[in-house]
């Protein structure tokens, strides 16, 4: 049993690498007062605006966000990241009988929702630099939505004190080594 379980981790692994992601895990922790922890956490490189003006796109974001979600069950925040600006997003969203996902549900479809389909805990968190161009999304669900703050928290961290690095050799170099 262990084996198959470990083989389709890492034929999912294989088919989110293909498709972009390159940071992808599942955290598991030991029963507590909550119960255990079974989150999937994600990671992968998109395409943001690029910024030419003194502006906080998070913040921006952030504001746009929370105009878009007014009434809804979610959380939006704006933070400072290492690579500059952050902007986070918690939801529990509302799967309907028929397998109908929402993201952002209204408190009236969250309290609605039957158990025994349910409810789930989304964490995203978005660090770009402040130029923009490309930024690092990392996204983070659990089956417990009462473990939505906690998973947010370590979504955040790795979104947080997350860097890009260029591995490419400055041009000087390139020069000095022909």
């Amino acid at each position: 049993m262990r084996a198959d379980f470990t083989a389709a981790l890492l034929t999912w692994r294989g088919i989110l690498r293909k498709q972009g992601l390159i940071s992808y895990g599942l955290v598991t922790v030991p029963a507590k007062d909550g119960g255990p922890a079974v989150w999937q956490i994600m990671a992968a490189v998109v395409d943001v605006p690029t910024v030419q003006a003194d502006l906080d796109l998070g913040e921006v974001a952030v504001r746009l966000l929370g105009e878009d979600l007014e009434g809804r069950v979610a959380y939006t925040e704006s933070y400072p990241t290492q690579m500059g600006f952050g902007l986070g997003i918690i939801s529990q969203p509302v799967m309907s009988p028929e397998g109908d996902l929402t993201l952002f549900p209204t408190e009236e479809a969250q309290s609605g929702a039957d158990a025994s389909v349910g409810r789930i805990g989304l964490a995203v968190s978005l660090s770009c630099p402040p130029g923009g161009d490309h930024g690092l999304l990392v996204v983070g669900n659990c089956l417990d939505p009462e473990q939505v703050v906690p998973l947010a928290g370590v979504v955040a961290v790795i979104g947080g004190n997350s860097t890009f690095v260029d591995d490419a050799p400055d041009a000087d170099e390139t020069e000095s080594e022909t």
